[in-house]
């Protein structure tokens, strides 16, 4: 119950509906590109997105195997599902959020700024998807990236497909996540770029590029798990959907939480 009050205490209203085509910044980060979630059951998560409306858009497969599934937000934001096992067979992995990756104009001079902060970032390379990216050790050891969309690759080619019509949104804010040490990650989020905003024990960071894209870290209390944030424009409608789809929601505060299979929880706000 604190982990959703906090929630509705600290999540932002944003307008949802930022296409590709229409933000005009050539660099700094200006969308989510993608979340990565490591789940139990792949089939069982696909399909909680497809009743959330998102369809699947293409996958990354090694040694002839899938390795992970990307389901589309919009035509810049992906979902990225990852098995909790890896492909090698070795220890499974923890649950719920891996990773999360931002989208710039500009791969080689946003990791030129984050190579001046200090934060000793990969060199910028073609992914598999065929994106630029590169990325830099976060203060928990995982890896942030950044890439920037080309118009041959993956994202690229998929521009105005698999957007379905009934998305319960179309525009991945963020994400919440509970931190050992506030001002360690505050310095990190600040050092690829982010500005903090507001006061209080909480630290809620977003990106000058796009103010719509956010960050908010809180002090973590035991087993917590990052909460991944979107805009919506109507909690009624969208609770209405959820039902509908035979899923659970919880409506507080103009706010609607619903958890998928694993028990991460999807927090979907109005706009003002």
């Amino acid at each position: 119950m604190k982990g959703i009050l906090r929630s509705v205490a600290l999540a932002v209203a944003f307008p949802c509906c930022f296409g590709l085509a229409q933000t005009t910044e050539s660099h700094g980060l200006t969308a989510v590109a993608h979340i990565a979630l490591r789940v139990s059951d792949v089939d069982a998560e696909l399909r909680f997105l497809g009743k959330l409306g998102y369809e699947q858009a293409f996958v990354h497969r090694e040694n002839g195997r899938t390795a992970f599934w990307f389901v589309k937000v919009n035509d810049r934001e992906f979902l990225e599902i990852h098995p909790r096992i890896p492909l090698n067979g070795k220890e499974p992995l923890p649950l719920g959020f891996n990773h999360i990756c931002f989208a710039t104009g500009d791969a080689n001079a946003e990791q030129a700024l984050w190579t001046q902060k200090g934060l000793n970032p990969s060199s910028v390379t073609k992914g598999p998807d065929g994106t630029l990216e590169f990325g830099a050790r976060d203060p928990s050891g995982s890896m942030t990236e950044a890439l920037q969309i080309l118009p041959d690759s993956q994202p690229g080619r998929d521009a105005g497909k698999h957007l379905g019509a009934h998305r319960i949104s179309d525009w991945l804010m963020g994400i919440e996540m509970p931190v050992s040490d506030l001002a360690t990650w505050r310095n990190f989020y600040e050092a690829i770029g982010f500005a903090a905003t507001g006061d209080g024990a909480d630290v809620r960071l977003s990106s000058p590029a796009n103010p719509k894209v956010q960050v908010v870290l809180h002090p973590s209390q035991g087993d917590e798990r990052a909460r991944l944030l979107f805009s919506i424009k109507s909690e009624t409608e969208v609770v209405k959907q959820l039902k509908g789809a035979g899923l659970k929601a919880e409506l507080r505060d103009r706010q609607v939480s619903v958890r998928d299979p694993d028990g991460n929880m999807f927090v979907l706000r109005s706009g003002a």
